[in-house]
């Protein structure tokens, strides 16, 4: 029964029970286990089944590497988004990935990932296999072991670009809009002929003046 249970299955199927009660409840119970071992094969076989089609089918690149940051696997987005077949990518450190000048920050975020449970997200200047360079946000996650102590970093990666040049184009927006909203509001203080201060601007100054004279 131990044989069957640690997967020796030919010792397990060798061995000639004794033919007598004791040999025959000792042979059902090691069928039950042998039983119990194939249901919960297939089941994790299944469940890595799934596991696989998620990581696969995520638009998301999701690397999974070990706690000094050492990649193990890498998911089929990590092609589209770095340029790197996922064969090409077990053996490579994370830092790879990422413009040196952010290399600091990354690895001061991993150790609080690990220490502090922090999964971000975090921002960080990317590099593709090609050499160009792009923007990514990366959220983390730690898979622990029985006795709750991490053992490996899960990174999910998303490409960014498209997002931060949106984000940089609202700015300039706003900046152009502050800037004709200051110039509308000087232009209406003064003569467009002259360049004066206009009737406007005198209220506004005398109110203004008025207003500091009384409390003082």
């Amino acid at each position: 029964i131990k044989a069957t249970i640690a997967g020796g299955e030919q010792d397990g199927d060798g061995y000639v029970y004794p033919d007598n009660e004791i040999g025959i409840m000792a042979l059902e119970i090691g069928q039950l286990a042998a039983k119990e071992l194939t249901a919960k094969t297939r089941e994790l076989e299944a469940s890595e089944e799934i596991y696989k089609t998620i990581l696969m089918a995520s638009p998301d690149d999701i690397t999974i590497a070990d706690l000094s940051g050492n990649v193990i696997m890498v998911s089929e987005a990590a092609n589209k988004i770095f340029g790197y077949d996922p064969c090409e990518g077990p053996g490579m450190s994370v830092m790879d990935f990422i413009v040196p000048e952010d290399h600091e920050r990354a690895r001061a975020n991993i150790v609080k990932m690990i220490h502090e449970n922090y999964t971000g997200p975090n921002e960080y200047r990317a590099i593709r296999k090609d050499g160009s360079c792009f923007d990514i946000e990366v959220n983390n996650s730690l898979i622990r072991d029985r006795q709750g102590n991490p053992v490996r970093m899960v990174l999910i990666v998303r490409d960014i670009t498209n997002r931060k040049k949106a984000q940089q184009q609202i700015q300039t927006l706003v900046h152009q809009l502050e800037i004709e909203r200051d110039l509308a509001q000087r232009n209406s203080l003064t003569d467009s002929l002259t360049g004066l201060s206009n009737r406007r601007f005198f209220d506004t100054v005398l109110q203004a003046e008025f207003s500091r004279y009384l409390r003082s």
